[in-house]
């Protein structure tokens, strides 16, 4: 049986801003159609600039991308994408499923006027994330792992084939971010997940792959991240929280 081929491919990507050492440097990067692959890294290592290239916000300076097979701005409609510290401005009176049916936008030929078939689809999303019962609340009055289940139904209300989050965690309370990486779990079954994250032990507690970010790109089986593979990749001694147990190794 012929494997399946990878969803996306860098091949010898190099990027940087402006005139300096670049920020990714060679990069070679395989994704898989049923990987969950974390992606970690000193900050200002690339992480963020790696989301955004598979994204064809920004193109490489040497090498390619392809996206399932295709340059990533031509693709960018079968990806959705959860940015880092999303802004919720509190005076917008905007509902849960007005954010979500926002995700259909691309499926909708009216632009912004969305018919009863893509409000329902947003609604399904909102189900499937474990939220129909705030349809009808502001994000202003959400917790803040409520604010990205709903942010997560607006990135699949779309029919999404791949799932891009940066730093999904980031500003929850440790229950609603193990309920986030179960619900992350839950949708791998169906889409093919990449998350950046700064919580080493999450990733490699739950995810199948980790990337590890440093100029270059390594790929490794999320179980084989050992504190010294850290020390390499963050220049130093790294504490690493045991998400199981609560401790530190």
């Amino acid at each position: 049986m012929t494997a399946p081929q990878p969803i996306a491919e860098l091949r010898g990507v190099t990027f940087g801003y402006g005139v300096g050492r670049p920020v990714l440097e060679g990069v070679d990067l395989s994704i898989e159609p049923d990987d969950l692959l974390g992606i970690i890294g000193p900050n200002g290592s690339g992480k963020t600039t790696l989301l955004r290239l598979l994204l064809g916000l920004v193109e490489p300076q040497r090498g390619t991308i392809r996206l399932f097979g295709q340059p990533p701005v031509r693709a960018r409609r079968r990806v959705g994408y959860v940015p880092q510290h999303a802004r919720v401005d509190a005076t917008v009176p905007a509902t849960a499923l007005d954010v979500v049916v926002m995700g259909r936008l691309r499926l909708s030929p009216w632009g912004p006027g969305f018919g009863a078939r893509h409000r329902q689809a947003a609604a399904a999303a909102l189900e499937r994330v474990g939220v129909a019962k705030l349809a009808h609340s502001t994000l202003a009055d959400m917790s803040g792992g409520e604010r990205q289940r709903v942010l997560i139904a607006r990135a699949i209300a779309g029919e999404t084939e791949l799932l891009l989050l940066d730093e999904p965690t980031t500003g929850v309370d440790f229950h609603a971010e193990q309920e986030l990486i179960d619900l992350l779990l839950e949708l791998n079954q169906e889409i093919p997940i990449v998350m950046v994250s700064h919580d080493v032990a999450l990733v490699s507690a739950h995810l199948k792959h980790v990337a590890c970010v440093s100029r270059n790109v390594t790929l490794h089986p999320a179980h084989s991240i050992t504190p010294e593979r850290l020390a390499e990749l963050y220049a130093g001694p790294t504490a690493v929280v045991d998400h199981h147990r609560g401790g530190s190794r």
